[in-house]
């Protein structure tokens, strides 16, 4: 009897051991490699925000991040995606969603993005109109590249 209470208890200890970790959809194809997802903490909601001047996607097989953007003022900025977004470098970098399909490439312009609950790092938006320098929305449609 004790060592099926105590068995209970070390299962429900181990249920409360933290979030459980997404897992993606898909395999990954050749040469890719999963990019960080992004750590909402207790938000999960994200308005995004569009970017206003050049802000561009780069990145590189060799460095941890894989993917990070490019501020205007050339100061860096890490990145975080959803669950199944993947990174291929063939040569250069290009960006997969969860269905494997290229969303971005090296140098695409980021539109927008959110903060993460990880400081200095954002989730980046390629598809959010971005705003002109006087605050209105302009279209763009897909990535520029």
């Amino acid at each position: 009897m004790r060592c099926r209470a105590l068995l209970i208890i070390c299962v429900a200890l181990a249920a409360c051991g933290g979030k459980p970790t997404p897992t993606p959809s898909r395999t990954l194809g050749a040469g890719e490699q999963w990019l960080p997802v992004a750590n909402w903490g207790d938000n999960t909601l994200c308005a995004g925000l569009g970017y206003v001047g050049e802000f561009r996607l780069h990145g590189a097989a060799d460095d941890p991040h894989l993917a990070w953007m490019i501020l205007p003022d050339g100061s860096r900025t890490e990145l975080a995606w959803p669950v199944g977004f993947s990174a291929r470098f063939s040569p250069t970098l290009e960006v997969l969603d969860a269905q494997g399909r290229v969303i971005a490439s090296e140098g695409s312009v980021v539109q927008g993005g959110c903060d993460t609950a990880d400081p200095g790092v954002t989730y980046p938006d390629f598809t959010t109109p971005a705003p002109s320098a006087r605050g209105q929305v302009r279209s763009t449609g897909r990535p520029r590249r």
